[in-house]
């Protein structure tokens, strides 16, 4: 929850950006539920322009302290923001959205699809979403919904922090992102 580095999927991803893009840093992502800013200040340090959303004031503040101490505050923009409403950003300005978890954690089936909705506002035509989620195929996860069950399918209830969690079908994630 404290970590400063970008995650492995975003790292991924990252490589994957600069193989395909000549351009990288005339590039601008957007991550949602950024929590901390680790992987907004991952992508300013490979001279991507970055945004993050988060709803947490407090962890916006600290991202922005973050990127400020590591000299990306030029790269990186943080905005509180509920990303189950309208974004305040400017509609098909952005090359790439991550949402790295974020999903996970949206309580209902309409905030994650107001989501969903919100980025594909936000990217620009032909852009990227870069989606790193729960799987229900984990074994560590099903054992989670087993022993632990949310209110709907595929979720549960973190044991310790008591966090709502959602595990997603290979086809729960096709069916979402043909609508």
């Amino acid at each position: 929850m404290d970590a400063s580095s970008a995650s492995s999927g975003v790292v991924k991803f990252i490589e994957w950006l600069k193989q395909n893009n000549s351009s990288i840093d005339k590039l601008h992502g957007l991550e949602v539920c950024c929590g901390k800013g680790r992987n907004v200040i991952g992508l300013a340090a490979a001279r991507i322009t970055a945004t993050g959303l988060d709803f947490s004031e407090n962890a916006i503040k600290e991202a922005r302290h973050r990127a400020r101490d590591l000299g990306v505050s030029d790269k990186t923009t943080f905005q509180v923001q509920d990303v189950t409403k309208p974004f305040a950003v400017k509609q098909g300005s952005f090359d790439f959205v991550v949402d790295c978890f974020g999903s996970t954690d949206i309580e209902s089936l309409a905030g994650r699809q107001a989501l969903l909705e919100n980025v594909i506002q936000a990217l620009k035509p032909g852009g990227y979403l870069m989606v790193y989620l729960l799987s229900t195929d984990d074994e560590f996860h099903k054992e989670m919904i087993e022993k632990h069950p949310g209110p709907d399918f595929g979720s549960f209830i973190h044991p310790i922090n008591r966090k709502y969690e959602k595990a997603f079908t290979e086809d729960e994630v096709k069916n979402s992102m043909v609508q």
